[in-house]
């Protein structure tokens, strides 16, 4: 196996088995760290929003509307 830095490592030996190893866990842990990284920015930037609500799917005059409709039905 080569590395993109070209160093290679034999992966029948037990010393290339652990360096590949210990790459895997430092990768693995990176990833974990930018997954919680950018969970908690998403928490912040939802919790610091001025739009606490979304906006009225329908106009006044549509409300009106419905509301006539259901007293009628």
């Amino acid at each position: 196996m080569v590395a993109m830095s070209g160093v290679a490592f034999e992966l029948d030996s037990p010393h290339g088995r652990m360096m590949v190893t210990m790459l895997a866990g430092i990768a693995q842990f990176e990833r974990d760290l930018m997954s919680e990284r950018i969970k908690s920015g998403l928490a912040a930037a939802k919790s610091a929003s001025s739009h606490k609500t979304s906006h009225p799917r329908c106009c006044r005059r549509q409300r009106q509307k419905i509301k006539t409709f259901v007293a009628i039905a």
